[in-house]
């Protein structure tokens, strides 16, 4: 690979440069100036109505590369539950009626039954969410609300795939829950302007506990609290009775057992 070395004025070396470019303008800002589209304006670009530009300088305009293109954003949609909405499921019914005989559209029914039961799901009313309303901008003034309580603070984002992920293990915290030894916090970052769906995923994903979809202010001024590794998620905090941290950085419900020793241990600290 060494010896490889690109065409001046080649699709990979503008694309380089393009991405070389982009990623200095827009690192670490979380609301980029390109984000101008509705997301079912996207689906339907990317699986309907590719961009003839992108798909001349790529040299993908034959039938079954521009297939290969449509698959792949099949499998961002499918796999990220930011896209689920009915146009999703509108755009891969009429891919079915393009390639009838496509193994590779057909790969994703499972995934197509997911987003059913998400759209679902959000019809439907679920009273186990407790959404705290108040706009705060302080994470103590928010901690304040918890104090004599042992809280799991669950730091997450609907673009989150391992977020996600995680809320399939919230069973393995459940029990001191259900004693009334733990109290679960949920704070999203989601942008302000994708409340629906940050509700819609508390209904799909039946997140019983206290909700916060988190301001600008509210997000750095947490990060700072709560300090280690600023705006990675998930991210897991345990936090004492009297508002101080416990564990930074805790470990997920997926890790049961080692989340299990940590939470006992915060629940002991309380006697000595």
């Amino acid at each position: 690979s060494e010896n490889i070395v690109p065409s001046a004025n080649s699709f990979d070396l503008n694309e380089l440069v393009q991405l070389l470019c982009y990623t200095q303008e827009e690192y670490q800002k979380y609301d980029t100036k390109f984000q101008t589209k509705s997301l079912d304006a996207y689906i339907l670009e990317a699986l309907l109505n590719p961009d003839s530009t992108i798909l001349d300088s790529t040299l993908i305009l034959d039938e079954k590369s521009v297939l290969a293109h449509r698959l792949q954003a099949l499998q961002v949609y499918f796999y990220s539950q930011t896209f689920y909405s009915p146009t999703l499921l509108d755009a891969y019914n009429e891919l079915k009626i393009k390639y009838p005989n496509s193994v590779h559209i057909i790969q994703f029914e499972p995934e197509v039954e997911k987003v059913k039961a998400y759209l679902k799901s959000s019809a439907e009313k679920f009273d186990k969410a407790e959404i705290i309303e108040t706009n705060y901008y302080r994470f103590e003034d928010l901690l304040e609300l918890f104090k004599g309580q042992n809280l799991l603070v669950d730091i997450w984002a609907t673009w989150c795939s391992p977020c996600i992920q995680e809320f399939k293990y919230k069973e393995n915290y459940k029990p001191f829950v259900k004693s009334g030894d733990l109290t679960v916090l949920y704070i999203s970052i989601d942008k302000q302007r994708w409340e629906k769906k940050w509700r819609d995923n508390i209904k799909y994903n039946q997140l019983e506990g206290y909700h916060v979809h988190a301001n600008n202010v509210l997000i750095k001024d947490m990060w700072e609290f709560i300090g280690g590794s600023t705006g990675a998620i998930p991210r897991y905090v345990l936090i004492n009775e009297n508002g101080k941290i416990f564990i930074n950085d805790s470990a997920r419900p997926s890790q049961k057992d080692l989340l299990e020793k940590q939470i006992k241990q915060l629940l002991s600290s309380m006697y000595q």
